[in-house]
């Protein structure tokens, strides 16, 4: 944005060279454009040298003619005409109409929302919600914590039993102490093998310019 902003600059500052003009000026832009990394619609190129086609006729026709004040005189003229033609009476009159039939219905809309309102009847539906990506991976995110908890408790009882010296023994600890931690350990095996397994990394976006 600076820097289209300074070449627009020097471009309204020296318009009347023929090395500023209008064509020159969109090609330099999409130039501009590449260099920053994005990508200009094949149609901006197009009509860059389409202006320059059409300077290069002006010029061998009227050497003086400047490009950028007939522009603007024609743009001036072009607004004026819109401008009158949205003030038309034709266009009044069905804004008019359109603004009496809102005025009308109002009354009745408000009455109803109201009337809801106080009766408590007032619903909201959320389409999708059900079967969206989101509710799945919310889902996963909760199984997971519970998962994790069952498996920190798991480990915090084996810990204590392994403390109490409590038989049967096996392998000089207490048995049951082993077969928590050892399930403790299988099931932290299991969540990580899931998570590596089923969580995929986003692919790289593709951002593209907006058209204008």
């Amino acid at each position: 944005m600076r820097e289209v902003g300074q070449h627009v600059a020097r471009y309204a500052a020296h318009n009347q060279a023929q090395s500023w003009s209008e064509g020159r000026l969109l090609l330099h832009l999409s130039r501009l454009s590449a260099l920053c990394g994005l990508r200009t619609p094949p149609e901006f190129n197009l009509l860059a040298k389409t202006l320059l086609n059409l300077e290069a006729v002006c010029i061998a026709l009227d050497p003086d003619l400047s490009v950028k004040d007939t522009v603007e005189k024609h743009l001036q003229q072009l607004l004026r005409d819109r401008l009158r033609q949205s003030f038309s009476p034709a266009n009044l009159a069905s804004e008019a109409i359109e603004l009496q039939s809102l005025l009308q219905d109002a009354p009745r809309k408000v009455g109803t929302v109201l009337s809801l309102l106080s009766e408590n009847r007032v619903q909201v539906r959320i389409t999708g919600w059900q079967d969206s990506a989101l509710m799945e991976n919310l889902q996963k995110i909760a199984n997971r914590i519970a998962a994790g908890i069952i498996v920190a408790a798991l480990l915090i009882s084996s810990t204590m039993l392994l403390r109490s010296g409590v038989g049967p023994f096996l392998f000089g600890y207490p048995a049951f102490a082993l077969i928590l931690f050892v399930i403790a350990a299988v099931l932290g095996l299991m969540i990580v093998a899931s998570a590596l397994r089923n969580d995929k990394k986003p692919g790289p976006r593709e951002e593209r310019g907006t058209r204008s």
